[in-house]
């Protein structure tokens, strides 16, 4: 990620819109990276961020209704924020019924796991801590599952060493194919690792999944260091190219196009699909002989373009879909953004 001169501040206050009292131990962060306070006992926080980059700002108390405000952070200032939180009355006792284990609950719940963590030894090592705050709807016609929340999920990573707060905002998925959708808002806290060896596996861990991963692959692609890196598109690099003007960008994105040609590099997908190999190893006859690292990308909207930052960010992340590789990638795969390869 690129890195300011001066770290940007955060700073501000936490109060109830109703009584204007203050309020204690509230979260605020930057969503999906480890950056982020807790109010204290005034309601107040403070905390920097030296990175650039599009972040989500949120704020987060059980009892009262979540905040996330977008932002987009390309110069060093100093921002402050009274927020005003509400209220989000809720009937204690349907949760409580709802949070009962029964079988159609457990088998909603393992399915969920295998969807969202992932099915390697990765999910494996991953502990969801406090699991009778979801809540799920079945839509028979669809075969898709919902899913919801009562406060933030709690998850532990002991395979990278992260303790993860996750603000579920929307997730379906279909119990039968594995397959479906999920927006959250994490908050990444490193684990205190017990010994020297723990701290290494887990810097290995971490360094083995962003290798190779998409986001690794965007960022090389938006840095234009695709023929330094040990990525292959296939068939032909050549037909992935920077979008040099900005008429496309304009048709596709009448609202934001300013926008997205001041923190985006928009890369034209002539046939709106394509594939990436990581480390490919070929035969003799020129074949490739770990197809298991090859990755799909395919576009779903109108749009030919995927617009990339410097962090390796997708604009449009809802109108691209990974199959292959990059599609087995769950959450237990989850860096945050700030994450930076130790090579």
């Amino acid at each position: 990620m690129e890195v300011f001169g001066q770290p940007i501040t955060f700073t501000g206050k936490v109060v109830d819109v109703i009584t204007k009292e203050p309020l204690a131990g509230v979260n605020i962060f930057l969503s999906s990276t480890s950056y982020g306070d807790a109010s204290d006992s005034d309601g107040t926080f403070i905390f920097s961020m030296p990175k650039k980059g599009r972040f989500n700002l949120v704020v987060s108390f059980i009892g009262y209704k979540n905040v996330s405000i977008p932002l987009i952070l390309n110069e060093p200032v100093t921002v402050y924020h009274l927020f005003e939180l509400e209220e989000d009355v809720l009937n204690l006792d349907e949760i409580e019924v709802r949070s009962r284990k029964n079988r159609t609950w457990e088998k909603a719940y393992n399915d969920f796991k295998e969807f969202f963590l992932g099915r390697d030894e990765y999910a494996y090592f991953t502990k969801i801590l406090n699991p009778t705050v979801l809540e799920f709807s079945w839509d028979k016609s669809q075969n898709m599952h919902s899913v919801s929340a009562s406060q933030p999920l709690l998850i532990q990573n002991n395979a990278m060493g992260y303790e993860v707060t996750v603000l579920l905002q929307e997730i379906e998925f279909n119990p039968r194919t594995n397959g479906g959708f999920y927006t959250v808002l994490p908050r990444f806290s490193e684990m205190a690792p017990p010994d020297t060896a723990k701290s290494k596996v887990w810097e290995f861990n971490r360094n083995q999944i962003y290798s190779g991963s998409s986001r690794h692959f965007f960022k090389t692609l938006s840095l234009g260091k695709l023929n330094e890196s040990n990525f292959t598109i296939l068939p032909d690099s050549s037909s992935i190219k920077p979008v040099q003007d900005s008429t496309r960008i304009k048709l596709y994105f009448p609202n934001d196009w300013e926008q997205i040609l001041k923190n985006y590099i928009a890369f034209h997908v002539p046939e709106r699909k394509f594939q990436v190999g990581y480390n490919l190893e070929y035969d003799k006859r020129g074949r490739v002989k770990n197809r298991n690292q090859i990755s799909t990308i395919s576009l779903k909207g109108i749009s030919d373009l995927i617009l990339v930052d410097h962090n390796g960010l997708l604009y449009n992340p809802a109108f691209v879909q990974f199959l292959g590789k990059w599609e087995a990638d769950r959450f237990a795969k989850h860096l945050p953004i700030d994450f930076e390869l130790n090579e």
